[in-house]
């Protein structure tokens, strides 16, 4: 250490304690020592000093040289060690036989008597003696063995030395916690501090203690600072994780709006959203993927990738079991649907039961092209008919495949079809004749000529009508029993397919620059239907070249080129009322069997079924390629979709997040579920303006059909127990057994009348007294005096009594009586009028809403668990029975809320004006009531609806997928019971 150094250390932190004014010295002390015999005590001895009575913002109390601590590697080791002699202010000297023996300690001990004497000398006995000759006032040199013989004659006087003989004992531990040692370092101590011994222990003592304050505040410190950067870090990543939900949500929204063929990621990556952080924005997100997958979906790859393989056509059978695929190669292929296994494919047998071959006139047209365009069954599912562009027609039986008759026409056929309730089959063909044959008998019975290439025909479905579409956009009607022409009727520049109505009163077409609606026995045009501007006409590549028509004739759609839609027209009015949107073109469109559903497929690879008449998606399938031809099952409703690269999709079409759906005669009023969740009511009028209460089990399967008479609506149904609803309309009560569908008048009961939540009890009110009743037996229990309110509540079968109260000029509150002791055990202020009231089941929890503005309140405590505002005015309060949760319906929108914080959980789709709702026992699905006369049965938890898509989906991310919405994590399967997908 320089002495520019030195002095900075003095300045800084002054001398040892005690020590006023001295030299500038670089060590308090010098130990001089046998390395052999003291070299541990040594050690130890030096740290001690270092440490003893230390302040905390030094490193030590004193600087002690010690050669193996102090000294570095060097030319000069004498010169090195007389330097440290010379800045020591003391010379500690271990006196033992080893030391009085080694020359270094004699050379150390020498060098410093020489030059500082032995003033300053301190003297520690390790072993061996010392005895001090008092007449000759020196050591005695023949019993003293412990220092060098050059120093026995230096000392003066008698020095008092410290005697460790019993450190070199091997068993004594040499810290300061030893008593013998501390007192050894205590006395060295005292003596180079240069302060009393009682002094400087007391200073050691205080400076430990505030030593220990210190090292405990700091530790505290550094674990708090530790605790708080946890719990930055654990905040950080909490956050971290809700903003990888929150973009997954969007993402997934983004995606399923963007890509209309990738409706199973957007699941999957909502899905993982609410794995994350279950958050209502995840909830949405997976609710709006999983409401359009398909129910039961499955696709039929084609055999190979031969473009041949595009579908042309498809059927189902009458009984909805089998499906038909007409390709372009020529074949016809066979898929059981029910069990999800293609049967094959059919194709002409070599020889076949009858021949018929027709002349004809091919018009031009190359008879080398084999394409199977058209398929149909029989009525009675014992035939199926294909044609093809090669001029053949064929009929097979069914279920064998037995060729039964092979028609050659001269010309390409274009539709083939059957009569129904009758072995007749009708052909289209381009040499522009429609031709009826008799299947049994192998015979032709009718041939028809028309203008131009025959482009579709097709039988009414009574059969007493025979309809043709020519090139031309000429539409021929004929009696196929007199067979006769009966009219025609001019359509458009072009012509491209045509459809009658269920009842055969209304035929569309599709006719290039318009659709066409006309009535079948008049020939009158009901609608003639074009997205042109009034005074512009479609050009080819903007024509209209697909149309279907409902089974009851009021809506028309079509698909036309260029503009990705499909339009939507209601007869009756002649004006467009849906535009429903794909990403390319519609390449077909299909209603299904009662109209309330519409199927398109389209050039962006997706098929895809809408809701009628709101045009809401209620599903979405993925072909390769395009979706060309579409068809629904009459019979079993399933939808089906034909791909231009060959895939076939088929699916039942129900919605995921609703299990069941009503359509009802009137509006609904109200909703209820048993107390075991396995039945629920619902209450609406039948056609004969009766009321009418629908009885259905949780899977959807309508129970009963319960009319009365008596109320001409219901307003509200209660069920006491699983076999009893309770039925109210005003002041009146009808007890409704469910299996023997009986319903019994109850006594009337006079006030304003609240049937608990469990349908058990009832209170009215009359005059201020609130009265009572247990149901069904209406048996009076007990009556309770208070305020008069319209807002009157019970819970918990009856046993806790709630009333709003009034008191001029802008008080309000909430009573909450206990019926049993007839005491009020609450009293709630309010901000404002009440406008609604409910509680849940156990009466825990009570809400309390005025206009926008909700409350939830403890009971009994009456205090506030939360407060929000809703988007509008609060039209009903829904309390889910488990008590996790409540609905609120603002503006016909019903939105679930978490009972505990009031956080928003969940939104049902708007489908129609909410007027009812009631949760099932569980709390897992609800059930809705709406003014558009239907009902509705909902999941609305997001474990619900993964359960849902993980059920629907056919496979999760792809590795590339999951590589880009998850960079640098491991790869992992979203829905466990799929695969995992290269």
């Amino acid at each position: 250490m320089h002495r520019r150094q030195l002095t900075s250390w003095f300045i800084l932190f002054g001398p040892p304690l005690g020590v006023s004014s001295y030299k500038l010295m670089a060590y308090n002390a010098f130990i001089s020592y046998s390395h052999t015999a003291d070299g541990t005590l040594a050690a130890a001895i030096q740290s001690a000093l270092h440490s003893f009575a230390r302040p905390w913002y030094k490193l030590r109390a004193l600087h002690i040289f010690r050669d193996q601590t102090n000294l570095a590697v060097n030319p000069a080791l004498w010169s090195s060690i007389r330097d440290a002699l010379d800045q020591s202010l003391y010379f500690i000297l271990f006196a033992s036989p080893e030391a009085a023996a080694s020359p270094w300690v004699a050379k150390e001990a020498e060098y410093w008597i020489g030059k500082n004497g032995t003033a300053r000398v301190l003297i520690v006995l390790t072993g061996g003696t010392l005895k001090w000759d008092h007449l000759a006032s020196s050591f005695k040199s023949e019993s003293t063995n412990s220092l060098p013989p050059s120093l026995l004659p230096s000392f003066p006087e008698e020095p008092l030395f410290l005697d460790l003989h019993w450190a070199r004992d091997g068993v004594t531990h040499l810290r300061m916690r030893e008593p013998r040692f501390h007192e050894a370092v205590l006395q060295l101590a005292a003596t180079l501090h240069n302060r009393p011994k009682d002094e400087l222990d007391g200073t050691d003592i205080r400076i430990r203690r505030q030593n220990r304050l210190l090292a405990t505040s700091g530790l505290i410190a550094i674990l708090l600072t530790a605790l708080f950067a946890l719990r930055q870090a654990r905040l950080s990543h909490e956050e971290s994780i809700q903003n990888l939900a929150a973009s997954l949500a969007a993402n997934s929204s983004k995606v399923l709006a963007d890509s209309p063929d990738r409706a199973h990621e957007a699941a999957l990556l909502a899905i993982e959203s609410n794995r994350l952080n279950p958050s209502f924005e995840g909830n949405q997100a997976l609710r709006a993927a999983v409401s359009l997958l398909p129910a039961s979906a499955h696709v039929y790859p084609p055999e190979d990738s031969d473009p041949t393989e595009r579908i042309r056509d498809m059927a189902f059978s009458p009984d909805g079991s089998i499906l038909a695929v007409a390709r372009d190669d020529g074949s016809t292929q066979l898929i059981d649907v029910v069990n999800y296994k293609p049967l094959g494919f059919f194709e002409a047998d070599e020889h076949p039961a009858a021949r018929i071959e027709i002349p004809g006139d091919p018009q031009g047209a190359s008879l080398d092209n084999n394409s199977a365009v058209s398929v149909a069954f029989n009525s009675s599912d014992s035939l199926l008919a294909t044609g093809t562009r090669d001029g053949i027609a064929h009929v097979w039986g069914l279920p064998g495949g037995r060729e039964l008759l092979r028609i050659a026409h001269g010309a390409p056929v274009s539709q083939v079809a059957f009569r129904p309730k009758a072995n007749q089959l009708v052909t289209a063909s381009d040499d522009g004749h429609v031709r009826v044959f008799d299947v049994a008998r192998a015979v032709l019975v009718a041939d028809f000529k028309c203008p131009g290439k025959m482009v579709s025909a097709s039988f009414s479905p009574g059969g007493d009508l025979l309809a043709a579409l020519s090139s031309e956009g000429v539409v021929s009607l004929f009696d196929p029993v007199h067979r006769k022409l009966l009219r025609t009727l001019i359509g458009g520049e072009a012509a491209f397919n045509l459809a009658f109505s269920t009842s055969g009163k209304r035929l569309a077409t599709s006719s290039g620059d318009f659709a066409f609606v006309w009535e079948a026995n008049t020939g009158r045009q009901l609608l003639r239907a074009t997205h042109a501007a009034s005074s512009e006409t479609l050009t080819p590549m903007q024509w209209i070249y697909n149309a279907a028509i409902t089974s009851d004739g009021k809506l028309l759609a079509y698909a036309a080129r260029g503009d990705n839609l499909a339009h939507v027209w209601n007869v009756e009015t002649g004006r467009q009322i849906l535009e429903l949107k794909h990403d390319s073109a519609v390449a077909a469109v299909s209603f299904n069997a009662d109209g309330t559903k519409l199927g398109t497929g389209s050039y962006d690879g997706t098929a895809r079924v809408w809701e009628l008449p709101s045009g809401r998606e209620l599903e979405r399938g993925s072909l390769g390629g395009s979706a060309e031809v579409v068809a629904f099952s009459t019979a079993s409703g399933r939808f089906a979709a034909g791909g231009g690269e060959g895939s076939v999709f088929v699916s039942e079409t129900r919605r995921a997040d609703r299990p069941a759906y009503f359509d009802l005669p009137a509006d609904v009023r109200s909703v209820a579920f048993s107390p075991d969740g396995r039945r629920f009511a619902i209450a609406t009028r039948s056609a004969n303006w009766l009321s009418l209460v629908r009885i259905a089990d949780i899977d959807g399967k309508v129970l009963r059909d319960i009319e009365f008479q008596g109320a001409p609506v219901i307003d509200q149904l209660f069920f006491p127990d699983p076999n009893e609803v309770i039925a109210q309309w005003s002041n009146k009560l009808f007890l409704i057994v469910i299996d023997s569908s009986s319903v019994i008048p109850l006594a009337e009961v006079s006030g304003e009348m609240r049937i608990d939540p469990s349908g058990k009890a009832l209170a009215a009110q009359h005059d201020g007294v609130s009265r009572l009743y247990t149901l069904p037996g209406l048996g009076q229990t007990t009556s309770v005096d208070g305020t008069s309110s319209a807002l009157l509540r019970t819970a918990d079968e009856g046993r806790l009594l709630a009333f709003g109260t009034t008191k001029p000029p802008n008080e309000f509150s909430i009573d909450i009586w206990s019926v049993a002791s007839k005491a009020r055990v609450s009293r709630i202020q309010l901000p404002a009028e009440l406008t609604r009231l409910a509680f849940n089941s156990a009466g825990t929890i009570l809400f309390t809403a005025q206009s926008e503005n909700l409350q939830a309140w403890d009971i009994p405590s009456g205090k506030q668990r939360f407060s929000l505002t809703a988007s509008g005015d609060i039209d009903l309060i829904a309390c889910d029975p488990s008590s996790a949760s409540f609905a609120t319906v603002t503006h016909g929108r019903l939105t679930v809320w978490d009972a505990t914080t009031g956080a928003r959980l969940a939104q049902l789709p708007d489908v129609g004006y909410l007027h009812s709702a009631a949760f099932s026992p569980d709390g897992r699905y609800l059930l809705t009531g709406y003014d558009e006369r239907a009902a509705a049965l909902w999941l609305w938890r997001s474990s619900d609806l993964r359960d849902q898509a993980c059920a629907r989906l056919t496979r999760n991310l792809s590795h590339d997928e999951w590589n880009r919405w998850f960079p640098k994590q491991p790869y992992r399967q979203i829905c466990p019971n799929l695969p995992a997908t290269n």
